[in-house]
């Protein structure tokens, strides 16, 4: 579950001009609420109810001329383990040296913002993008459940009721990924354009973005339109994006469309346009039914504990060459570009793993079982 970090916010509107003065060390620290500090020293101060992981809040007025103030404040946010400082640049620009010096060594992020700024606007915009983030964990929540094999029919129905009550009967999932960092903004506009159609569902999930959407009968043609155009908007929004797409399947087996959709990203290669079919697949489709039975999980401990033995042993990386090589359809070249090494170290490292496992006794056989056990491998990271 994804917590809101001192990191998160500075990405904030409300923080455009933000200058950190100390403390980037402390950017991951864990932010619980909001608090003001702007009090002057007296023998009530440590008296002040401070909480863990409290972002705090001061023009910092009565240190403006009193260095002794300002380490005196530093010290006691540290000593309660507050998350970050806010400084309003009214009345100092920079931190003493010593003060920086502290900030750094403990983590303590200052953030120095305009003096302009109110209080007000940096509250609500921190606690929205909190709250934001508490109901995108839940929204995961709710899908891993319904994704999870272990979970009751009934249980699932009434997730995906409060997921999207006009779901109808017939649903199709698509997971969209990409590896270029995107602004919040392309995200949410491109998820809000699906879900203008009351009858579809889209969140944020494992790293991507999932859409469910739902129609009466999956065996009109404008269900199979729905779905392209769909794929069409995410390619466009998302360039570079591989969309993986389910077959259509009942409401009640949204969970299983969900793990077709993930699925088609680990297993299989995208066409022109990034989609991936899950009903094209193959033998990944048989793996998908057989993941956790006894006869596939040997399988895979027979062909991965030796590699991964050597590995420990000789300080090789023979699992990341097997995997990197069936990623690139075998292809030594290919693979040897993609982990930076010369073709022949691969070669070599799959001489090697012919040596480590037991494959058959033609190439063919060694190629099919390493093919396999990735396939395997991917489908046990989703």
């Amino acid at each position: 579950m994804k917590k809101i970090t001192v990191s998160d916010i500075l990405h904030l509107d409300i923080f455009s001009g933000y200058r950190l003065a100390a403390g980037k060390s402390g950017l991951q620290n864990e932010i619980h609420y909001i608090n003001i500090y702007d009090n002057p020293i007296s023998e009530i101060d440590t008296d002040i109810q401070l909480f863990p992981g409290d972002v705090y809040l001061t023009f910092f007025y009565y240190g403006k001329d009193d260095t002794d103030y300002i380490m005196h404040t530093l010290r006691y946010l540290i000593s309660q383990k507050g998350a970050a400082l806010i400084v309003f640049d009214e009345y100092m620009h920079t931190l003493p040296r010593e003060a920086t010096t502290l900030c750094d060594e403990a983590g303590l992020p200052v953030i120095f913002l305009d003096c302009r700024t109110p209080y007000s606007l940096v509250i609500a915009s921190i606690m929205e993008c909190k709250i934001a983030m508490e109901q995108k964990n839940t929204i995961e929540e709710k899908l891993e459940t319904i994704l999870s094999r272990s979970s009751s029919s009934d249980k699932k129905r009434r997730l995906l009721q409060e997921l999207n009550p006009s779901f109808q009967q017939n649903i199709t999932a698509l997971f969209a990924q990409t590896d270029q960092t995107l602004p919040p903004s392309t995200k949410v506009n491109l998820m809000s354009s699906v879900i203008r159609d009351l009858r579809h569902f889209a969140a944020e999930f494992r790293g991507g973005i999932l859409f469910l959407l739902s129609y009466s009968d999956s065996r009109a043609d404008a269900a199979s339109k729905t779905v392209q155009h769909t794929a069409s908007q995410i390619y466009t929004a998302l360039q570079g994006a591989r969309i993986g797409i389910s077959n259509p399947h009942k409401l009640d087996d949204t969970g299983r469309a969900i793990a077709e959709s993930l699925l088609c990203i680990t297993a299989g290669s995208p066409d022109q346009q990034g989609r991936i079919m899950y009903n094209e697949l193959g033998v990944a489709r048989i793996l998908a039914d057989l993941l956790g039975s006894p006869s596939l999980e040997q399988f895979y401990q027979d062909i991965t504990l030796p590699i991964l033995e050597s590995d420990a042993q000789n300080n090789t990386c023979l699992l990341d060459t097997m995997l990197t090589f069936t990623a690139y359809q075998m292809d030594c070249k290919k693979t040897a570009e993609a982990m930076f090494v010369h073709e022949n170290t691969i070669r070599y490292r799959i001489g090697k793993l012919k040596e480590l496992i037991p494959y058959g006794k033609s190439d063919m056989d060694f190629y099919e079982t390493i093919s396999i056990t990735a396939k395997i491998h991917h489908m046990k990271q989703l």
